[in-house]
């Protein structure tokens, strides 16, 4: 399937090298989007750091439903002894890296549809290594109702220290979201914008979480 042409940032918008949150986290997290996923195959992609974070679970990015559990992306483990995709609450690990915490990393995720679930590949570089795993047989539950977020959260006032670089999904084939850290030049607020359907989001919490790093 065709992708859709993505274009520019618009003059109105500063591209910056990442956007990032050290505070608590509301209202489910910092950037939630209008888009979500159906069924089919999913190929998701991103890049970030993360230092810390507190309690309760932090989901980096991915589809976060209206009760706050992943039914697909990234999130950490409070003891910070394995990177994980998760779906639907359960975890499809993608191995023991206890040093990816300080560390910036990019991943990949992709379900495809199997004869008794979903086919998961999962891989992620750090400092130039890149681990992959493969899962046969997935359920990865009820697509259609998830949005996608960036800085999600599962419940109660979570904390995340961590920065996100780009955050891009295809689903069935087709670029559905690409968004890229900016802020707005007008009033200097930060948010991340989404390439593929030409939307500013703001974050939703009321804190104004998110800030900015350097101008690209």
């Amino acid at each position: 399937m065709a992708q859709k042409d993505s274009g520019g940032l618009p003059s109105a918008y500063q591209q910056v090298e990442y956007v990032y949150t050290s505070t608590n986290l509301e209202n489910r997290g910092a950037i939630r989007t209008n888009t979500k996923l159906q069924s089919g195959s999913v190929r998701m992609l991103a890049k970030y750091y993360c230092s810390s974070h507190g309690t309760y679970g932090v989901y980096v990015a991915g589809a976060l439903n209206n009760i706050g559990k992943n039914v697909l992306g990234w999130s950490y483990k409070t003891d910070w002894s394995n990177y994980a995709a998760t779906y639907n609450g359960a975890t499809v690990e993608l191995g023991s890296v206890a040093s990816a915490q300080k560390k910036v990393i990019e991943a990949e995720l992709s379900a495809t549809p199997s004869e008794n679930g979903y086919s998961v590949t999962s891989s992620f570089t750090m400092d130039g290594v890149t681990t992959q795993n493969t899962y046969s047989d997935v359920a990865l539950g009820n697509f259609t109702v998830p949005q996608l977020c960036a800085f999600g959260y599962n419940s109660g006032s979570a904390t995340l220290v961590g920065r996100i670089y780009y955050f891009t999904v295809y689903n069935n084939g087709e670029k559905i979201l690409d968004l890229l850290p900016c802020y707005r030049k007008s009033d200097s607020v930060v948010g991340m914008y989404d390439l593929v359907n030409r939307v500013f989001y703001e974050n939703v919490d009321s804190g104004r979480v998110l800030q900015k790093g350097p101008d690209v």
